[in-house]
């Protein structure tokens, strides 16, 4: 009998606006093209309470999550998915005492440096940093 394997799960994470372009396009084109005609339908058809409903669930801030897999650090975002593969990956870092939002201020931040002096900065628990931060730098051991 083969046995199963059971899906990785996912992390919920928050990682800083600018790491993949392509990624925040698709976001972006999600919020734009499916979340403002659907409130605009309601508008029309529904009323203005279910247009607001339609709007606030639309642009709602869901958080990004992510996952390690072979290929490296998955992210995704509702329909959105994207990774940062250990081949694009150079280095990665945990700092502490760092601001990286005006309003937010998080002990602990992970930074993965990219190919082409791209920065991602993945903000979550601080476990969850440091099991990302293990599973990177072991596959950057392997890299080389």
């Amino acid at each position: 009998m083969a046995s199963v394997e059971s899906p990785v799960s996912t992390t919920p994470i928050w990682i800083l606006w600018g790491w993949s372009r392509t990624f925040e396009r698709d976001r972006f084109c999600i919020q734009v093209f499916i979340a403002t005609p659907v409130s605009v339908a309601c508008a029309v058809y529904g009323g203005f309470v279910w247009m607001l409903i339609a709007f606030f669930v639309g642009f709602w801030p869901f958080p990004y999550r992510a996952r390690w897999t072979a290929e490296g650090l998955e992210v995704s975002w509702l329909f959105v998915r994207e990774c940062l593969r250990v081949a694009d990956i150079e280095s990665a870092r945990l700092r502490t005492g760092v601001r990286h939002l005006p309003f937010f201020r998080r002990r602990t931040a992970l930074e993965i440096e990219l190919a082409g002096g791209k920065r991602a900065v993945v903000v979550a628990p601080e476990d969850t940093l440091e099991t990302f931060h293990s599973q990177i730098t072991a596959a950057l051991r392997v890299k080389q």
